[in-house]
C-alpha cells in the first residue's frame, strides 16, 4: 500500500513537471512557427512604399498606408515579445532543474505541490475506505 502511494505521488509529480515544461514548449513553438521573416516584412513595406509613391497625393491613401505600416510593426513586435517571454520561461525552468543538486533542493521547490498531492491522496483513500 505504501509503495503504491509513493509510486502514485512520484507519478503525479513527474506529470506536473512535464505539463509545466510542455506548456511553455507549445507556446514557444507556436510563436516561432508564425514569425514573419524579415524578407516578407521588407516586401510588404516596399509594396506600401510603391503604393505611397503612386498615390501619394491622396490623403486617404496615405492614412491607409500609415495604418498598414503601423499594423505590420505591431504584429512583428508582438511576435517577438511573445517568443521572448516563452523562451525566458523555458530558460527559467531549465535553470530551476539544472541547479537541483540534492533531494533537499528538490523538496524546497516542490514542497507545497507535494504536500497538496499527499493530502489529496490520503483524503481519497480515507473517503474510499470509510464511505
Amino acid at each position: 500500500m505504501i509503495g503504491l502511494l509513493i509510486d502514485l505521488i512520484v507519478g503525479i509529480l513527474i506529470s506536473f513537471i512535464l505539463m509545466l515544461i510542455g506548456q511553455y514548449l507549445m507556446e514557444t513553438t507556436a510563436f516561432v512557427s508564425i514569425l514573419t521573416t524579415p524578407h516578407e516584412i521588407s516586401i510588404g513595406l516596399s509594396e506600401l512604399q510603391l503604393i505611397n509613391q503612386t498615390y501619394g497625393n491622396n490623403l486617404q491613401i496615405q492614412n491607409v498606408i500609415y495604418q498598414a505600416q503601423s499594423n505590420i510593426t505591431a504584429i512583428v513586435n508582438s511576435q517577438i515579445s511573445g517568443t521572448t517571454r516563452a523562451i525566458n520561461k523555458l530558460s527559467y525552468i531549465y535553470d530551476l532543474f539544472h541547479n537541483l543538486s540534492s533531494i533537499k533542493d528538490f523538496l524546497e521547490i516542490f514542497a507545497i505541490p507535494l504536500i497538496i498531492i499527499i493530502i489529496s491522496i490520503i483524503t481519497i483513500i480515507y473517503i474510499y475506505k470509510y464511505i
